[in-house]
């Protein structure tokens, strides 16, 4: 192989497995997603038992809160997109977030079987880099 072809290969190699680095990111982060939803279900199983007029600190933001009372733990506020907020009821609620766990177990996939794919490419340069250095 020309030494060129090597450097070629190398190249190709390095990002390749940068790929692969950057789909194990988005993995995790699809996997961090993914646990906060399901919390969020049982969060909203947790609900059902709630009285009205119970006290409860409604978060702000990142250890900020506020001193509330809930009135109605049958309905919830959710973004539905676009900064749009719609009522649903809680099982409503917990079908639209199974459905989004869902979807992202289906990207996952996707992502998974493609990070598969360019390892056996990676492996495949890496080989083809090996016995051009041995016979070099």
């Amino acid at each position: 192989m020309k030494k060129e072809d090597l450097q070629q290969r190398f190249v190709e190699f390095q990002m390749v497995d940068q790929q692969i680095k950057v789909l194990q990111q988005q993995l995790h982060v699809l996997e961090q997603q993914a646990t906060e939803i399901a919390q969020l279900i049982d969060n909203l199983e947790q609900l059902k038992t709630v009285k009205p007029k119970t006290p409860a600190f409604a978060h702000l933001g990142p250890g900020v809160a506020i001193e509330a009372t809930i009135t109605d733990a049958s309905q919830v506020v959710m973004n539905v997109g676009a900064g749009a907020m719609v009522k649903k009821s809680l099982p409503d609620a917990q079908k639209t977030l199974h459905t989004q766990i869902v979807e992202i177990q289906h990207i996952m996939q996707r992502m998974q079987e493609e990070v598969q794919k360019l390892r056996g490419h990676a492996m495949a340069l890496r080989e083809d880099i090996q016995k051009a250095q041995q016979t070099n």
